[in-house]
């Protein structure tokens, strides 16, 4: 992770506000000044309408640093990312422009001018573009005024001799070439090309407002520096040859008009000629207009729909430019019409246009101290789409006097003896970047070793990292601790293919929760089979192997698996198992089968019909030639067809020392296509293993029911032993709020008991076991909360459930709040769930925060960045804060950021084992909490 220090200041707005037609209930606004004049504003908004990622640039036209202008490819009827145009024209920062043709290589719609000078234009009295489709451009003069409008431009021929005639385009041409067009060597220096694509052509070339010669049909010619090519059907030249004969003078007159087809009571009236016009481009159609929303006809493409958009706007500050994209189609909603002019209202537009959309919508910018820009939001193509044209925002003034410092650490929390490592850039009067060789660094507030990019603490505590040069000096704030408490390998499962690499970091967590990016610890693995180099590993041969890494007296293991994962143990093409017998209340029979098969010729078939019964029932298969289980496996993989009822498939397992294991492959076959479905073998299990039965049960059957279900491919996932605790977060092993002892609550503390899932269709709970449960979970008066949906009936007086919604109540010293997330993240679930959230954790004066929901937000959000959003919104807060999840199937502790995320299990186990079941406890008193979880035992 690199910490960006200086220029970016990062708002989080935690309040409802509306936005017009627009509430917004959390906002994160990140903001650099990219050059002098130039601000880049990231906004990241929780609305009521969703998710929203919006870019601005804010441009100050009349700073003399700043420039804007049109960029492009530089090849006629080329189309090339944003990001390439604007490196390639030395752009500081870009958006994509006008709109084009998909499917062909037809030029842009609109004008595109640049200081007085046309790169390309229509005529729009000849062809259908501009006002024609309801599609607007922005001009701005030398003066800066800015016209954002519906114009139309003509392109004219004219002799010395008074001929005159409207041509159809200035270094455009469409999809066919018929009418004259004009091409200089700003975007071809020769015709071949052209000539190609269109045999049918000949021409005027002209140099100095002279016709030098006339062009013959399907002949190539050079288009000089200071002149044109006048290109057009054979069936014209006479006409053009005629009228504009060798040695004549020739001139070409532009004009732009605003449109009287949008305003017919304007009878054309002219705009600044080309000369005075230092920018132009076209676009969409018109969106506000005097700060209102525009009413006229407007070529609004999806007005109803949420899209990707890319907008131009002016606003009430003189001389300010605004360029606005907002993303849409993956993590951000994208804006209907409506939405668009709230968005632009709320941002201080006066007058506004579309640019081009969708999956075009991008912004390069030039991030603070760096030398080219970068991909600024995130096309919805999943990568930036090949667009004509775009808008540059250049930087005008040479490199100037040195007044500031950017500095990017890749830390700014570390260990005694653990370096951190900067880089460093100069800033100069106009903001723009300076390379530096050499300056002064020194460190405050504690000993450590000094280098030029990197510092080495030998002591802890909190500290400034001072940089000098030329009696210009910043300094950036770190924080050093003495110890840690725990270590962890990332990532902790590691699957490689042979030769394949894999960087790996080990992350330190301190006292207080933060986590920290430890240098420099060796690694080693268990089987010796890894490369092992600067933090990288990769192997030359398959096999398992465990990495691991130590730190004075912590360590850290890692599961690594080279070669494949997943290994195919039984395709059942020749194996079939036996039917496990008839009694009077169950029939069946186990059969090869052609015909329903998931992979290869054959698949296994198990009918089986149940006679009604309040005790179990039970049909299985038995494996004539067990199946084998490796040494390496830790999980069972079957494809399994159900026939949509409620019955639970297992597999029973022995291992080596003939102890008897039934793992669950699903707790109900309520499906009749064919699933993957898995079980991951007991910590406890002695491989080599062997799998013996595989068996459907019901615990009652209320009529007689037959079913059918069918099997395949049986397969293993390949790592290491589960008892290493692989695959699982367990920050709770150093965390110093775990606590495990086994003792009644003193004088003032009280517990608090979370459950997760009870009801299961596999493990139904007795009388008497469900009374241990109950037991377990009310002893010493604790609060109770069932913390899952799947629950069995208890007769709890003030238990808490979760229900559908948000819910909070003050319990003595804590805040427990149950937040809804069962759609995959707050927004997708109920937008007014920020809001819920943030009027409770802001109101609280609790310091022990509990929050119960389904998701975990940074592992299970369906949109990352709102997860991320919501744990570093928790983050902010200097409290005790448990998040509390049950979906999982292992109990886990992840520490983040002093953020605690806890999932417990409940009933949900693979074995029908009650003592491995468990709840988490938290024990409080005043300011002080701890937690653990607890088996249940009879």
């Amino acid at each position: 992770m690199k910490a960006k220090i200086l220029f970016g200041t990062i708002i989080f707005s935690l309040f409802t506000s509306p936005v017009f037609g627009i509430d917004i209930f959390h906002e994160i606004e990140n903001e650099q000044t990219i050059t002098d004049g130039v601000i880049h504003l990231e906004k990241s908004l929780v609305t009521d309408i969703g998710w929203l990622d919006v870019n601005i640039l804010k441009i100050d036209l009349s700073n003399p640093n700043v420039d804007i202008a049109p960029i492009d490819a530089g090849v006629l009827d080329t189309k090339q990312t944003i990001l390439k145009m604007a490196k390639d024209s030395g752009a500081v920062a870009a958006i994509n422009a006008d709109f084009f043709s998909l499917t062909s290589t037809v030029p842009s719609f609109g004008a595109a001018i640049n200081d007085g000078t046309v790169k390309q234009i229509y005529n729009t009295t000849l062809v259908e573009v501009g006002p024609n489709m309801d599609m607007a451009n922005i001009l701005i003069d030398k003066n800066l005024n800015i016209i954002i409008d519906y114009i139309d431009t003509t392109v004219s021929l004219h002799s010395e001799k008074g001929f005159s005639m409207d041509i159809n385009a200035y270094n455009k041409i469409g999809t066919y070439l018929s009418r004259p067009v004009i091409l200089d060597n700003q975007y071809t220096k020769n015709t071949a090309n052209i000539i190609k694509k269109f045999p049918y052509t000949m021409g005027l070339l002209v140099e100095d407002d002279v016709v030098t010669a006339h062009v013959a049909l399907e002949t190539a010619v050079d288009i000089p520096d200071n002149g044109y090519v006048i290109l057009m059907n054979s069936s014209l030249a006479s006409e053009m040859f005629l009228n504009f004969p060798e040695n004549s003078k020739i001139f070409v007159d532009i004009k732009t008009h605003l449109s009287s087809k949008r305003l017919p009571d304007i009878n054309l009236r002219s705009l600044p000629i080309i000369e005075n016009i230092s920018f132009g481009i076209g676009g969409g159609g018109l969106i506000l207009k005097d700060g209102k929303p525009y009413l006229g006809v407007s070529n609004i493409v999806g007005e109803n729909s949420r899209h990707p958009r890319t907008l131009i706007a002016t606003t009430n500050t003189p001389d300010e430019l605004l360029l606005v994209t907002i993303d849409g189609r993956i993590y951000s909603q994208g804006a209907k019409h409506s939405e668009v002019i709230d968005i632009l209202l709320n941002l201080g537009a006066k007058d506004a246009m579309y640019l081009d959309g969708g999956g075009s919508t991008t912004m390069v910018a030039r991030d603070v101290g760096d030398f080219t820009p970068t991909t600024q939001n995130l096309p919805s193509d999943g990568a930036e789409r090949k667009v004509m044209n775009g808008i540059g925002v250049f930087s005008t003034q040479k490199q100037g006097e040195l007044t500031d410092f950017h500095v990017e650490l890749d830390k700014t929390q570390t260990v005694i003896d653990g370096p951190i490592r900067f880089s460093v850039t100069g800033i100069d009067e106009f903001s723009n970047p300076i390379k530096l060789n050499n300056y002064n660094v020194d460190v405050i507030g504690i000993e450590a070793d000094i280098a030029q990019n990197s510092i080495t603490p030998k002591t802890a505590g909190d500290a400034f990292i001072v940089l000098e040069k030329d009696g210009i000096e910043t300094d950036i704030e770190i924080e050093v601790f003495d110890k840690l408490i725990g270590i962890e390998i990332e990532p902790s499962l590691m699957n490689l293919d042979v030769g394949e690499k894999e960087d790996v970091v080990i992350i330190g967590t301190t006292n207080d929760g933060h986590q920290i990016e430890i240098d420099g610890i060796e690694l080693s693995d268990t089987m010796r089979i890894l490369d092992i180099k600067n933090g990288t590993v990769s192997s030359k041969s398959a096999g398992t192997t465990i990495l691991k890494a130590s730190y004075n007296g912590l360590n850290a293991t890692s599961s690594v698996v080279v070669g494949s994962k997943t290994i195919p143990i039984e395709s059942f093409e020749n194996n079939l198992p036996k039917w496990g017998g008839d009694t009077t209340q169950i029939k069946g029979k186990v059969e090869h089968t052609k015909s329903v098969v998931f992979q290869g010729n054959r698949a296994v078939k198990m009918s089986y019909t149940f006679k009604p019964s309040k005790n179990k029932q039970v049909a299985y298969a038995e494996f004539v030639s067990p199946i084998m289980l490796p040494n390496d496996a830790i999980s069972v993989n079957l494809w399994v067809k159900g026939d949509d009822n409620t019955d639970t498939l297992k597999i029973e397992v022995v291992d080596q020392k003939d102890d008897v294991y039934h793992l669950k492959l699903a707790d109900t076959l309520k499906f009749n296509d064919y699933r993957y479905l898995d079980a991951n073998l007991p910590e406890d299990i002695k491989l080599p293993a062997q799998i013996t039965k595989i068996y459907a049960y019901a615990n009652k059957v209320d009529a007689t029911t037959t079913s059918t279900i069918y099997f395949d491919n049986l397969s293993i996932i390949r790592g290491n032993n589960i008892q290493e605790g692989f695959g699982g977060e367990t920050d709770h092993s150093f965390d110093n709020l775990y606590n495990e002892v086994n003792a009644p609550p003193k004088n003032g503390e009280y517990h608090i008991n979370i459950m997760g899932q009870t009801l299961t269709n596999s493990f139904v709970l007795g009388d008497y076991l469900k009374q241990v449960l109950a037991n377990a979970l009310t002893a010493y008066d604790a609060k109770v909360i069932l913390a899952s949906k799947e629950n069995i009936y208890f007769n709890f007086d003030d238990a808490l459930g979760i229900n559908t919604g948000f819910w909070e109540l003050e319990y003595k010293d804590v805040e427990l709040i149950n937040l809804d997330t069962q759609n995959g993240g707050i927004i997708e679930t109920d937008v007014m769930g920020w809001a819920y959230i943030i009027e409770a954790l802001e109101n609280t004066p609790k310091k022990h925060i509990i929050i119960l929901t389904t998701h975990h937000p940074l592992n299970y959000f369906s949109n990352k960045k709102e997860g991320e959003a919501f744990h570093n919104y928790l983050a902010s807060f200097n409290k005790n804060i448990f998040v509390i999840t049950t979906s999982g199937d292992k109990n886990e502790v992840q520490i983040k950021d002093n953020v605690r995320y806890i999932n417990t299990i409940g009933l949900n186990i693979d074995e029908d084992n009650f003592s491995k079941a468990s709840f988490l406890q938290f024990k409080v008193e005043g300011n002080n909490i701890s937690y653990a979880f607890k088996n249940i035992r009879p």
